[in-house]
């Protein structure tokens, strides 16, 4: 016969997050005469349960997670209590907490806020003692973090594909674009993912050889897809690579050509600007090839206002305002912000503000540069705003074939906070740093055209050019070489930086980090060192032109995430990528049935008897979507390996 009874659970917190003091409370359990009957698994946390525990306290919710299997499942799963406890923790705490529902609105997502806010609940509080419950709390909620988080490194990496081209000239492109041969494997798993009928592998290899045999040359029934993008969904990209063949690259996110700004810097820069309010530095690096796309992403379209067009920096800079604004009335912090706008250009570091030079020794700019000598004074919105337009107007820009505007140098924003509570006057302020990495493009000599006027040295009576045009192609040489320079240390720091944090997880020797191998590096070893928050945007085109590129930025992305995918294609992603273009094409279809619509009109006609005017009839209204389903399909019939 079930009764009802009580387990107490204790709330030594001290204080140290969620609500409600010390001494405990009781939680109800409807028990049997012999144990306790445990609530079912999956289920969402009862709303008598998430008001205990929030006004519990945090300490509260690691016990209440021992009473039984399900009692731990239902208290982790619960998206409102962790919501609850995490803006809790920010108030008592004097933390930021970002509007995860803006974003990732889950269970997991808003644990790890609470997690990270945590782990920084002592930034603007006073010392508090250490008691036994807070230690535990430690090893419930932060697994050590405040041990290790120095030896720690971890990136998000999103991807946004650029939006393509007019269809006409895409698929002109896409038809002169490289092209690779599928392995074997790979060519039974598009077989067997195009014909349900089709069961077995060994009855995929004989469709695949009968295919052969039925052509004249063996070579031309093998089906050749372009080198590139093939598809993509929320979380990954498959593409086609030479010698390799289909090949999945994971990220944290990828975003569709379509994507919108706001949501490129909700998933990529909008966590690091909480934490450099809460007192940790963070980076945002963007990288691409010229002209993928990634001076847009960081500062905006070029001469568009609205404010939908806007990109990361503007929005960081109007998020930090508008946070120490609240902060200042909620809390009692006050915040000073200073901007530094440097560009890297060689070995040069420039103060984009003033237009000269960092420091009187530009062997140690970037020393100068860390030190706070670039910065300036930002005391309100609109200052931090004029200062970016006076150093976007002084950038060192240049055009190539690849880019009409095209960046020589790599730019660099950092936004130093200073954050003070006022009734600790004695206190030192806090001090973070966010930095943002417009990264100068990685390119192909070949394809930007900048060493053209170096094919051939001027001399008189020919028509090679002047040595103005020699010495200026020169420069862009010198120019491309010190930005794919310094993108290679980069890439090696963050390699190192990796296998150093899997070395330190394995207790062995660290590898060292070769922060001097660029001035690049030396500005970025204080974001990339330590327990900061770094992000990568990975910039990239789906047209077959620039499939080369995409494909090194998308290896760079997976480096740097540290998402180790297989080189052989499963056969459930080839059906994913298939019934993602299926879908596209009904979808299409769809419209064009919508669109479409028989117009009646007369036309004149000549012939041997002379002109003649006739009544015809069309389908007209649905141009666009023609050309986009032929296109739709003819990436279909290239995908399962049936001539165009």
């Amino acid at each position: 016969m079930a009764s009802s009874s009580a387990i107490r659970v204790e709330d030594n917190s001290g204080g140290g997050g969620g609500g409600g003091g010390g001494g405990g409370f009781l939680l109800p359990v409807c028990a049997s005469a012999a144990h306790p009957v445990s609530l079912g698994l999956g289920q969402e946390a009862p709303a008598w349960l998430e008001h205990v525990l929030r006004h519990a306290g945090a300490q509260a919710v690691a016990n209440a997670t021992q009473v039984c299997r399900s009692w731990r499942t239902l208290t982790l799963d619960s998206k409102r209590l962790w919501r609850a406890m995490a803006e809790d923790l920010g108030d008592q705490a004097h933390l930021y907490v970002v509007d995860e529902s803006a974003a990732e609105d889950s269970a997991e997502a808003w644990r790890d806020a609470f997690k990270s806010l945590w782990a920084r609940r002592r930034t603007f509080a006073a010392t508090q003692k250490e008691e036994g419950g807070e230690k535990m709390m430690e090893s419930d909620f932060d697994d050590g973090e405040e041990a290790t988080t120095q030896l720690r490194f971890g990136v998000d990496v999103c991807v946004r594909l650029r939006p393509p081209a007019a269809l006409v000239e895409a698929a002109a492109a896409r038809s002169n674009g490289r092209s690779t041969v599928l392995p074997l494997h790979q060519r039974i798993a598009l077989v067997k993912a195009n014909n349900p009928n089709v069961g077995s592998t060994s009855d995929a290899l004989k469709l695949v050889v009968r295919r052969e045999d039925d052509s004249a040359s063996g070579k031309d029934a093998l089906p050749e897809l372009k080198v590139g993008v093939v598809s993509h969904d929320d979380t990954s990209v498959l593409a086609a690579m030479p010698g390799v063949g289909l090949r999945t690259f994971q990220f944290h996110r990828v975003f569709a050509p379509g994507a919108v700004q706001g949501d490129v810097y909700s998933a990529s820069a909008r966590r690091c600007v909480a934490d450099a309010l809460n007192g940790v530095s963070g980076c945002v690096l963007v990288y691409g090839f010229t002209g993928s796309g990634k001076t847009t992403t960081v500062f905006g379209v070029h001469q568009d206002a609205r404010r939908e067009a806007r990109g990361i920096v503007p929005r960081a800079c109007e998020e930090l305002y508008d946070a120490s604004k609240m902060r200042a009335m909620r809390h009692a912090i006050s915040c000073d912000f200073e901007l530094a706008y440097v560009e890297v250009y060689g070995n040069s570091v420039i103060d984009l503000i003033t237009g000269k030079p960092v420091g009187q020794n530009a062997a140690l700019g970037q020393r100068y540069v860390l030190e706070g000598a670039a910065n300036h004074a930002a005391p309100s919105l609109s200052e931090m705003r004029r200062l970016l337009a006076v150093g976007d107007a002084k950038k060192r820009q240049a055009a190539t074939a690849m880019n009409e505007r095209s960046s020589r140098a790599h730019t660099l924003v950092t936004i130093t906070l200073r954050q003070s509570r006022r009734d600790q006057n004695s206190s030192p302020p806090v001090v973070s740093r966010l930095f943002f990495a417009d990264l100068g493009g990685a390119e192909n000599l070949n394809k930007s055209k900048a060493n053209a006027a170096m094919a051939a040295i001027p001399s008189a009576g020919s028509n090679n050019g002047t040595w103005q045009d020699y010495y200026a192609s020169r420069t862009r040489v010198d120019e491309a070489i010190a930005i794919n320079s310094g993108l290679f240390a980069l890439k090696n720091c963050i390699d190192l930086l990796m296998k150093r944090t899997k070395a330190a997880a394995e207790g062995l020797p660290l590898p060292y980090v070769p922060y001097q191998d660029s001035r690049l590096t030396m500005l970025l070893s204080g974001a990339l060192n330590g327990g900061s928050r770094t992000s990568v945007v990975v910039c990239a085109s789906p047209e077959a032109p620039h499939a080369s590129e995409t494909l090194q930025a998308l290896r760079f992305g997976e480096r740097c995430g540290g998402i180790e995918t297989s080189a052989t294609l499963a056969s459930s992603a080839l059906r994913a990528a298939l019934e993602r273009l299926d879908a596209e094409i009904d979808a299409t279809k769809k419209l064009i049935e919508e669109k479409e619509q028989w117009v009646t009109q007369r036309e004149q006609r000549e012939d041997i008897d002379g002109v003649e005017w006739v009544t015809v009839s069309k389908l007209v209204g649905a141009e666009k979507e023609h050309d986009k389903l032929e296109e739709l399909a003819n990436r279909r019939r290239e995908l399962v390996g049936v001539s165009c």
